[in-house]
C-alpha cells in the first residue's frame, strides 16, 4: 500500500484507511460463529453487522488505485520491484511465520509447516492480489495517459467483474443447468474478469472525477441500495436454501461495490478538515492500518484459545462492536512496536 509523504498526504484516504481496518476486523468478528447459528436472531444479528462493514477491502484497493494511478505519481520498474514489492513479500513471510507459530502444533511435519506458511493465513489473499496488480501497474500507468483507453477499461472491469459474472451466481441458485451453458459459452469467448483490477480502476476514476451534487446524492443512494440488498438478499437466499449463503457479501458482488463506490466518494468530498490533533490521530492510524488488517485474527485466535472470549461470548449485538474495539486497539499496538524494532519495521508496510 502506497502512503504519501506527510506534506503531501489526503487526510480523506487516511480516514478511509482508518475506517476500513476497523471495519475488516468488525466485519471478521461479526462472522464469527455466523454459520453455526442459523437459524436465529444471533445470525440476522451478524447478517446486519457484517453488511455495514463488507465494503473495507475493496475501499483498500481503491486508495492504491488512486495514488498509484495519478499522473502526479511516478512509478519506476527498479522501485516498484526494489521497494512496493520486497515490503509486500517481507510483511507476507514475516507474519505468515508467526502465524505458523501460534499453530505450530496442528502441523505433523516441517515441511508441512513451510508449506503452510508460505501459503499464508487465508486473510493473506489481499497480499497476492496487491502483488499481482503491482505487476501489472505500469501498464494501467499508460492505459490511464490515454483518457479513451482508460474510460474504456473502467467500463469494460466494471462490466466484466460486477454485471456478468454474478450473473452466472444468481442464476445458477435456480437453475444451475442454465448456469453451465451460459459460463461455458461465455468463457469461451476467452473474456476473463479483471476483478479486484476494477476496484484499482475505479478508485483513481472516482478521484479524478468531479461529480454535481444530484449525482453524488444518487451515488449514495445506491449505496445504501447496495447495504440494503446485501442482508436482505442474504435472509431470503439463506432460509430458501436452508444454510447460511454469504455470496451477497463477496468483495466482487455489485451490492458491495456500490457500498464501496458510496463510501469513497462521501469520504473524497467531506473527510477533508480536522483540527491537528485529530489529523495527528488519524494519519497515525492510517499509517498501521494494513499492520493492523494483517495481525488481528492473532488476537481474535488468542482470546478465544485461551481465554474462551468471542463474539458468542455474550449478546452479539455488544459483543461484536466491544470485541472490535478491543482487537482494533490491541494489533495497533502490536505493529506499533514492530514498527520500532530494526529489520523488522517494512513488515508493518
Amino acid at each position: 500500500m502506497f502512503v504519501m509523504d506527510q506534506n503531501k498526504r489526503i487526510i480523506s484516504f487516511d480516514v478511509m484507511r482508518v475506517v476500513a481496518a476497523y471495519a475488516v476486523v468488525f466485519q471478521h468478528i461479526g462472522g464469527q460463529n455466523w454459520t453455526e447459528v442459523f437459524p436465529s436472531a444471533d445470525w440476522e444479528i451478524r447478517n446486519i453487522y457484517v453488511s455495514f462493514a463488507q465494503w473495507s477491502v475493496p475501499v483498500f484497493f481503491m486508495i492504491s488505485g488512486a495514488l498509484f494511478l495519478s499522473p502526479d505519481k511516478q512509478v519506476y520498474i527498479k522501485r516498484l520491484f526494489g521497494k512496493n514489492l520486497l515490503r509486500i513479500v517481507y510483511a507476507f513471510l514475516f507474519w505468515s511465520a508467526i502465524y505458523e507459530l501460534y499453530s505450530i502444533g496442528q502441523d505433523t511435519s516441517l515441511k508441512v509447516a513451510l508449506l503452510s506458511m508460505l501459503k499464508g493465513p487465508v486473510h493473506f489473499w489481499f497480499l497476492k492480489v496487491m502483488i499481482g496488480i503491482y505487476l501489472f501497474l505500469p501498464v494501467l500507468k499508460s492505459v490511464v495517459g490515454n483518457r479513451q483507453a482508460f474510460r474504456y477499461l473502467v467500463m469494460f472491469s466494471v462490466i466484466t467483474t460486477f454485471v456478468v459474472s454474478p450473473i452466472f451466481v444468481h442464476v445458477g441458485l435456480f437453475r444451475e443447468q442454465w448456469t453451465t451453458l451460459l459460463k461455458d459459452y461465455y468463457d469461451g469467448f476467452g473474456i476473463l474478469s479483471l476483478e479486484f483490477i476494477s476496484y484499482f480502476v475505479l478508485g483513481y476514476f472516482l478521484y479524478s472525477s468531479s461529480f454535481g451534487k444530484r449525482i453524488k446524492y444518487f451515488i449514495y443512494l445506491l449505496g445504501i441500495v447496495g447495504l440494503v440488498g446485501s442482508a436482505l438478499c442474504t435472509h431470503v437466499c439463506s432460509h430458501y436454501l436452508g444454510y447460511t449463503y454469504g455470496y451477497f457479501y463477496d468483495d466482487l458482488h455489485p451490492f458491495v461495490m456500490l457500498v464501496a463506490v458510496a463510501v469513497f466518494v462521501y469520504a473524497k468530498e467531506h473527510c477533508k478538515a480536522y483540527s491537528p490533533s485529530v489529523r495527528r490521530v488519524i494519519v497515525e492510524l492510517s499509517n498501521y492500518s494494513l499492520g493492523i488488517y494483517l495481525v488481528h485474527p492473532l488476537f481474535m485466535f488468542g482470546l478465544n484459545d485461551y481465554f474462551s472470549i468471542n463474539s458468542s461470548t455474550f449478546n452479539s449485538v455488544f459483543s461484536i462492536p466491544v470485541l472490535a474495539t478491543l482487537i482494533f486497539i490491541l494489533s495497533y499496538l502490536l505493529v506499533k512496536v514492530v514498527s520500532y524494532i530494526p529489520y523488522l519495521k517494512k513488515t508493518v508496510i
